[in-house]
């Protein structure tokens, strides 16, 4: 029992106090920010739709290189904890859980954004073409 307590006391010591996914209220203000920009976004797009379907190539292309960009920024926040994961997996157990789901969605947010942005990039060539 003692081995063990001496490994929690060694992992708390190794995160500043703090389990790796003890989210402080600065991270989920980030969270809650973000969410709300995204709400607010929704009756804008709504009320312009007209003037959106026009550029619906440019708004494809630009809403790929925000969320390639999102992908790249929280790849970086989490690739150090990704790594501290790996390490301590066989002392943490399941105080982990939502660190791997970080990982895999920061590389699905730049597969998306880089996706987006090459169907952008690929329409406004196509309609150039065509009025050619």
């Amino acid at each position: 029992m003692t081995g063990f307590i001496a490994s929690m006391l060694s992992i708390a010591n190794a995160t500043g106090g703090r389990s790796m996914t003890d989210f402080g209220w600065y991270e989920w203000g980030r969270i809650a920010s973000i969410l709300s920009v995204l709400v607010a976004l929704i009756p804008t797009v709504l009320r312009f739709r007209a003037a959106i379907a026009r550029m619906q190539d440019l708004i494809t292309e630009v809403a790929g290189v925000l969320l390639l960009l999102g992908g790249v920024v929280l790849y970086s926040e989490i690739v150090p904890k990704w790594l501290q994961f790996q390490v301590q997996m066989a002392r943490l157990g399941q105080d982990v859980d939502n660190v791997p789901m970080f990982f895999f969605g920061s590389i699905g947010l730049m597969l998306l954004g880089g996706m987006l942005t090459l169907f952008g990039l690929v329409g406004r060539i196509t309609a150039s073409i065509k009025k050619k």
